[in-house]
């Protein structure tokens, strides 16, 4: 994968499997997700069954698990990464779940929902 890494030439970081027969666990893949149209993912391959994978998205989500079909790109339906624990979902994540939801339910999103919640404190004016 030249290119990558921009007018360098530079080769891509990451060393795909896309042979779904040789899959095995530990192999890194490119999957994506239903609901976010075709926007390659990076995960590893933690369990390899006959007729679907189960990939770890990576470390910002050390406990997430998702699904995926057994194929050169897993796609993994968008419900498991919409299911998955608030706590461990990246901010993206997060924000693009509340969005849709705001699209469904027609309720507004306020500012402070986007915060995380650690930072949901009164900010006060710096003192002149």
């Amino acid at each position: 994968m030249k290119g990558m890494g921009g007018d360098g030439g530079e080769d891509c970081p990451f060393q795909f499997n896309f042979d779904p027969a040789a899959f095995k666990v530990g192999d890194t893949v490119s999957y994506r997700v239903s609901t976010m149209e075709d926007w390659p993912f990076v995960g590893t391959l933690t369990e390899v069954h006959e007729d679907h994978v189960v990939i770890s998205p990576g470390p910002t989500e050390p406990d997430a698990r998702y699904k995926g079909t057994r194929e050169s790109r897993p796609l993994v339906d968008g419900s498991e990464i919409e299911t998955a624990s608030a706590a461990s979902i990246s901010p993206v994540s997060r924000l693009g779940a509340m969005l849709r939801q705001e699209r469904t339910s027609h309720s507004p999103i306020s500012s402070q929902s986007l915060r995380p919640r650690s930072s949901r404190m009164a900010i006060q004016p710096s003192p002149k």
